[in-house]
């Protein structure tokens, strides 16, 4: 992610045609792959692909209690906390270990065995996962205070999480929801502006090959 300066401007005139708008108003609940939870599709790619056949996906979960995590061969997950206090996770042949709302998102295997134990009640994450034969993935935390521009190389997600702010996109100038996102399958240079602060989660998926 490589960031520049943006002067005040691009709010009267920008637009990003290779950023796509999808709304979290427009998503639908569905189960689990194995049934304990709910989960919400956010983007993946290839678009029409199924819970067998993503090169890379990226979802929002409902967990109210402990329980196994399903299991997707030759895939990598990175998990941020949205809300809520987190989960401690017991992953086969890993260290137990925490994911909390403020922490930094984690990288786990999303092919081992995997049990989750709620740390304070019911949560609300952020699923990014990638086939290892085709992407690896990385999530960041993006800050934005005042305006706020950088560049990404390739296909990207961005998941709006908290504040009052404004983004362009192919739609020119919108004011995002919570959990709203925004997706890129090309090289594209992001702008966004809050007045006071706002947070969002940035996943960049780089092919392996």
């Amino acid at each position: 992610m490589a960031e520049s300066f943006v002067p005040d401007s691009w709010l009267m005139e920008s637009s990003v045609s290779g950023i796509r708008h999808l709304p979290s108003a427009q998503r639908e609940p569905r189960r689990w792959k194995n049934g304990g939870g709910v989960t919400y599709d956010v983007a993946s790619f290839p678009e029409a692909a199924d819970l067998d056949t993503f090169s890379w996906r990226v979802s929002i979960a409902e967990v109210a209690s402990d329980g196994a995590f399903s299991l997707f061969p030759d895939i990598d997950r990175t998990m941020a906390i949205l809300e809520g206090e987190g989960l401690a996770l017991a992953v086969t042949g890993m260290e137990p270990f925490e994911v909390r709302r403020d922490h930094p998102p984690t990288a786990f295997p999303a092919d081992r065995e995997t049990f989750a134990r709620l740390l304070s009640g019911p949560i609300l994450d952020l699923n990014a996962m990638s086939r290892r034969s085709a992407f690896k993935n990385s999530m960041k935390v993006v800050e934005v205070a005042g305006v706020r521009s950088f560049s990404t190389g390739g296909h990207a997600v961005l998941v709006w999480c908290s504040g009052a702010g404004r983004i362009v996109c192919d739609m020119g100038i919108v004011t995002p929801n919570m959990h709203d996102a925004f997706v890129a399958q090309e090289p594209v240079t992001w702008h966004m502006r809050s007045e006071g602060s706002a947070t969002a989660l940035l996943i960049e998926f780089a092919p392996t090959a």
